[in-house]
């Protein structure tokens, strides 16, 4: 279904029948719609509404996107795991809970030129995180050939 076929059924069988007020109703990329209501036991209620299913659709709540920090000269040969563990314990250990970097923290995208032995990372973090990380103007890395300095950025 397209967002806009998601936007009439919804609009058709669900809210009308639960008196709830719809303060908006946005079509998303993903064909999908995002319905903002004037309070939050209005919402909740929405949320629980079994019609949802009824009418073949899926309720879930809108993830928070965090910052994005760009970290310039990442070696290639790191993968994203080792990116990541490298991140956390080199340069944010003690400072931030691992479980809450695991969960908060995940690479949006990874890119470099053709045969280049460095890229580029874009990485979305918690604020605590950015300000730590932009503040250094670094990040510490280790690779093949040893310790290594990224450049780090806030992507507007």
């Amino acid at each position: 279904m397209t967002s806009e076929q998601v936007k009439e059924k919804v609009m058709r069988d669900v809210i009308k029948s639960l008196n709830v007020r719809v303060k908006a109703v946005r079509k998303t990329r993903s064909g999908g719609v995002a319905i903002e209501t004037v309070s939050e036991s209005e919402l909740k209620r929405l949320a629980e509404c079994a019609k949802f299913g009824d009418a073949g659709l899926k309720v879930e709540m809108p993830r928070k996107i965090g910052p994005k920090v760009i970290m310039y000269d990442v070696p290639n040969e790191l993968t994203n795991d080792d990116f990541m563990k490298e991140m956390y314990e080199k340069n944010l250990k003690g400072r931030v809970n691992e479980g809450e970097f695991k969960e908060r923290v995940r690479i949006v995208s990874r890119n470099s030129k053709k045969d280049a032995t460095c890229g580029n990372v874009i990485v979305e973090v918690m604020s605590k995180i950015k300000r730590i990380v932009c503040e250094e103007g670094r990040l510490y890395v280790n690779c093949l050939q040893g310790e290594r300095v990224c450049g780090c950025y806030e992507v507007p």
